[in-house]
């Protein structure tokens, strides 16, 4: 029947084959598509557009259009089509869009459209249709769909990332401000204590002062002393020679009264043999009668002067004796006199040895206490700095805990930004 109208109009047969359309007909024997008489028509257009120029490659059979439908699709389109032509109140409309595998074994996609006339019965009685090449459609579609997906996953990958973004700088941001609020508080107690160093540096800077100059003032007293004692060392060490010097004198005169023993003793034995002498002339001048009588007087007047002369000495030696026993004692006294001063010698000695380390102590202790006031001096400075450098923190601190709120905020705002722009993505 196509033919027969393409035979009779022009414009028929230029559908048929040039119009880039592949139009196909299909009369069922009976109804029955799969009879033997079924007849089927395929335009030279339909065939060229599958790929194919002659009925020897592409016979008029409704394998030859089965057969080559792209696996995946088989079903599909089977299915469609059986339920088309059952659908007698619409005329077997159908619209579909499915891939034919090409001569060179590529699936190519093409889009069917056509319909049925039935009888009373409802029965098939020829089924029209054509189909028209949508593979540059399709495969654009498809990229459009693969685009649209991976822009999807971009935006879905770039929302959960920015979402994070977000959420993590929020979160930095908070911890920043509580970072910065901690920071500001040690800075706060920072500067209270420095405030309190500062205060106890400049107490103890006061005190050492105070201890540097009693140092300073033991210092010239102990060297005072020290002069003081080496004095007295070289006044006992003099006296110990003015003591020794005495004792050997005294000595000397404790020999020479001894000698004095020795002359009155000889005095006494002289006048002992004096008034011997004496006693022997009146012995004599009494038996010379008138004649010795002046003599006799004169041998008295001996005898008197010998036994005056007797007590005298007795006195003398008396008296050179108690001279002896006190210079002996004398002796004695200037030998424990001079032990005595030696002692003293040797603790004044002692003393000022001890006085001289004493007074290096006292000179090393104010090398320290200078050291330490400089120290003090130091810590004053420093805690000064460091009350300077925590009130300048506190400040940062202020000012970090200021711009990250304000990062919050915008990243918030940007939050709220991004999530719109992506909504539009997502709509357009």
């Amino acid at each position: 029947m196509l033919k027969r109208f393409s035979r009779q109009d022009g414009f028929l047969e230029l559908l048929a084959t040039r119009a880039g359309v592949g139009l196909w007909e299909v009369i069922p024997h009976q109804g029955d598509l799969a009879h033997p008489k079924t007849k089927v028509t395929w335009t030279p257009e339909f065939r060229r557009v599958v790929g194919y120029t002659t009925a020897e490659s592409y016979p008029d059979k409704l394998e030859s259009w089965s057969s080559r439908i792209y696996s995946e699709d088989l079903v599909r389109i089977m299915t469609a089509f059986a339920a088309a032509i059952k659908d007698v109140k619409n005329q077997g409309a159908y619209d579909v869009k499915y891939r034919i595998v090409m001569p060179d074994g590529r699936p190519r996609w093409f889009r069917a459209t056509g319909g049925a006339a039935y009888d009373a019965h409802g029965v098939p009685l020829r089924i029209c249709g054509s189909l028209v090449d949508i593979h540059a459609e399709m495969e654009a579609k498809a990229r459009d769909e693969t685009r649209a997906r991976e822009l999807d996953a971009l935006i879905d990958g770039f929302a959960r990332d920015s979402s994070a973004l977000f959420a993590s700088l929020s979160s930095a941001a908070g911890e920043m401000q509580a970072a910065a609020s901690a920071m500001a508080g040690t800075a706060d107690q920072t500067s209270a204590r420095s405030t309190e160093v500062a205060g106890s540096a400049t107490q103890t800077s006061a005190n050492i002062d105070t201890v540097a100059a009693a140092s300073e003032e033991l210092g010239g007293s102990v060297t005072e002393i020290g002069r003081q004692v080496q004095g007295s060392a070289t006044l006992a060490e003099a006296a110990v020679v003015e003591a020794d010097g005495t004792a050997r004198l005294v000595q000397e005169l404790s020999g020479a009264v001894s000698k004095i023993g020795d002359v009155v003793s000889l005095i006494s034995s002289i006048a002992g043999q004096t008034n011997l002498l004496a006693l022997n002339a009146t012995i004599e001048a009494a038996r010379a009668g008138e004649a010795g009588r002046g003599f006799a007087v004169v041998a008295a007047e001996v005898k008197e002067l010998a036994n005056q002369t007797a007590k005298a000495t007795d006195e003398i030696a008396s008296q050179i004796t108690r001279i002896q026993d006190s210079t002996a004692q004398a002796v004695a006294a200037i030998g424990g006199f001079g032990t005595r001063i030696r002692e003293i010698s040797g603790l004044t000695t002692a003393i000022a040895a001890a006085v001289e380390e004493q007074n290096a102590a006292t000179h090393e202790i104010v090398r320290n206490v200078s050291q330490a006031a400089a120290g003090a001096g130091d810590v004053m400075a420093g805690t000064a700095s460091v009350s300077a450098s925590a009130e300048e923190t506190g400040r940062n601190a202020a000012r970090v805990i200021a711009a990250s709120s304000e990062v919050s905020d915008r990243s918030r705002e940007l939050s709220a930004q991004t999530e719109g722009f992506l909504r539009s993505v997502r709509a357009a």
